[in-house]
């Protein structure tokens, strides 16, 4: 039995097992699915300060290279909250990609968009023709994704009114990024600028067909959380504004092609927010609207190795290289929720 489908289930059953203490009228149970459309991307920009392998260290401009990896996927979500004595609230949400096998029509993300400045630049080793911010090389590449979301959260209501409710809590939040990114195209936006100096073969595209990189980025984000919600008869309103500013970014790029890896570690900050609407078509069912916003910013270091000689670059530590890692991730879904 797949992992999703295990935590649907264990779902349901915490759900049976509040039903009881829910009549007693001092707990309550709730439990959501929902299919969300998740739209954005996933960053990491390499630059600034760096030292090679060999102890050497200096400054590249920022950014020398950017990776952009779209988040472009349908995820769908199970959760489950509890509410005691309509003042303490604990909430738990999965969501997957891949709930219940969908991953087979659901993996393609977008394009993958690789950016490189000053190319000629470091190749040339500094010469008056060459200029450190041009864009020398670009490439797109299929991008098809994994994505994985677990959330915890604690809330205390400081205004539980029939009408409004006000809280206080504290979130954390993984997310998980899985690439496997095929198919490059690449071209040389800069060559007419620099014809005079570079071989004609840089003056078209570069194809190939079969696995380019595989990358892994995971977030953890510890929040501070606000929750303010409205009702209105059987129409309900709740929106949720959080604060991180320890969120940690872990990541590891493959470059299948060059056989060498960068792995990075990044601390920043992160901004999460969400809303629902609910509307009550029964006292135990209801059907909503939900949508929420990640946004993480964090800068720390990245670490390249060579696995293998390539290119006239031995096997061994290339080195260490300042690193940035930023993500907006937009979702928006239709939702249904058993309340017990």
């Amino acid at each position: 039995m797949g992992q999703p489908l295990k935590i649907a289930l264990a779902l349901a059953i915490a759900s049976a097992l509040c039903r009881p203490a829910a009549a007693e009228g001092r707990v309550r149970f709730e439990t959501d699915l929902s299919i969300e459309r998740v739209s954005g991307f996933t960053t990491y920009q390499i630059g600034g300060d760096f030292t090679s392998g060999d102890g050497v260290s200096g400054t590249y401009r920022f950014p020398l290279s950017e990776l952009e990896f779209p988040v472009n996927v349908f995820m769908t979500t199970v959760s489950a909250g509890l509410t005691i004595d309509e003042k303490f609230v604990v909430r738990v949400k999965y969501r997957h990609n891949n709930l219940f096998g969908a991953h087979k029509f659901n993996s393609f993300a977008g394009s993958m968009k690789d950016s490189d400045w000053g190319y000629w630049y470091l190749a040339s080793g500094g010469e008056a023709w060459a200029d450190p911010d041009t864009l020398d090389i670009y490439s797109e590449s299929d991008a098809y994704l994994t994505a994985a979301e677990a959330r915890i959260g604690f809330l205390y209501r400081a205004v539980s009114k029939e009408t409004v409710t006000f809280g206080l809590g504290i979130g954390f939040l993984y997310q998980l990024f899985d690439y496997k990114v095929k198919d490059i195209d690449q071209w040389y936006p800069s060559y007419e600028e620099y014809a005079a100096h570079i071989d004609p073969d840089f003056s078209g595209h570069d194809r190939y067909g079969g696995s380019v990189i595989e990358y892994r980025v995971e977030y953890f984000i510890p929040a501070i959380e606000t929750e303010l919600g409205l009702t209105f008869g059987n129409l309900s309103f709740v929106f949720s504004l959080g604060f991180s500013p320890c969120a940690c970014a872990r990541d590891l790029d493959d470059h299948l092609l060059r056989y060498k890896t960068a792995e990075g570690e990044s601390i920043g900050f992160a901004v999460l927010s969400s809303l629902d609407l609910k509307f009550a078509v029964h006292k135990n069912v209801a059907i909503g609207f939900t949508a929420g916003l990640v946004t993480v910013y964090a800068r720390g270091e990245q670490v390249q190795n060579q696995y293998e000689d390539y290119n006239g670059v031995p096997e061994g530590e290339i080195g260490t290289v300042q690193n940035l890692i930023f993500t907006r991730q937009v979702s928006a879904g239709m939702k249904l929720s058993l309340m017990f």
